[in-house]
């Protein structure tokens, strides 16, 4: 539930058109359930684009009447008029868990391929979907993101050709609101019905990331950034030493790896690699696929 005062804060960024504001804990977790905005190196910032400030807009609506215009939010008597005309909805305000049915998903170049039609979507559009709905999408390939964040801007990701190419149905992995069982379970369901399109997976590169490709079967391609230089120029040491359990989980299941990731684990490990699937976009580092399974 957002105040007063971060109502105001987010009418400001709107109005003033901020293109870069300072990534406070509040504004991490609504941007955490919302996925606006692209993190800076330091990871102290948020990026805004004219996208952004409509979703910042949409947000602010679940708590504000139509009838009250975003400058009048910022004048003395702002309070008196938020609780005299706001419509405040606990279920829209991000603290309502979507659907068991439900997914989050996007195609990398805007139009969303389904079964009886396709819907023109802008190119950094997001859907909440039924996963019914879902079941004989028209696209190649499936793409699975870990950070609802990059949903919002997979498409300025350098991908592989390959994976462009295929304009894969993008599908987030989950998390507290959308439920990653229900995202597994379709992606599992995919593979079974429709063998011909393979699955691509996208996550944060460390061993986390690693760590989540082994819930996933039949994985065509796993995205990591193209060199090994690239990896220690960018890592996150901090990250790795954080996630030090998951680097012991991978070094006592290698075996169930090919060598490609066999060799990649023992790199990792040497190389103390953790990058962000944030940083992958935002330094616009080019990206390859490697061969999982």
């Amino acid at each position: 539930m957002l105040n007063v005062k971060q109502l105001q804060t987010l009418t400001n960024i709107i109005l003033k058109k901020k293109v870069k504001v300072a990534l406070s804990k509040w504004l991490a977790e609504l941007r955490d359930t919302y996925g606006f905005g692209i993190l800076d190196i330091k990871g102290k910032h948020l990026l805004l684009s004219e996208q952004d400030y409509q979703t910042l807009e949409w947000v602010i609506r679940q708590y504000v009447a139509p009838s009250i215009e975003l400058d009048q939010l910022l004048e003395p008597n702002a309070k008196e008029r938020i609780q005299t005309a706001a419509k405040f909805n606990d279920d829209k305000a991000g603290n309502a868990k979507a659907g068991e049915e439900w997914l989050l998903i996007r195609s990398i170049l805007g139009p969303l391929k389904l079964e009886q039609a396709i819907v023109n979507n802008p190119v950094s559009a997001i859907c909440v979907m039924d996963k019914e709905t879902l079941v004989n999408h028209q696209h190649q390939a499936l793409l699975v993101v870990e950070n609802k964040a990059l949903m919002k801007s997979i498409h300025q990701a350098k991908l592989p050709e390959e994976v462009i190419r295929m304009d894969p149905l993008v599908v987030y992995r989950g998390d507290e609101y959308f439920s990653t069982r229900t995202s597994l379970d379709f992606i599992k369901n995919q593979l079974k019905e429709h063998p011909e399109k393979p699955l691509y997976l996208f996550t944060d590169f460390d061993p986390k990331g690693l760590v989540i490709a082994m819930a996933y079967p039949s994985i065509k391609g796993f995205i990591v950034p193209t060199q090994e230089i690239v990896w220690k120029k960018h890592t996150n040491l901090d990250n790795f030493i954080k996630q030090t359990e998951s680097m012991r989980t991978l070094e006592l299941n290698a075996t169930l790896w090919n060598t490609n990731i066999q060799h990649m684990i023992r790199l990792m490990d040497k190389k103390q690699t953790a990058i962000t699937q944030e940083t992958m976009v935002a330094r616009s580092l080019p990206l390859t696929t490697i061969n999982i399974n």
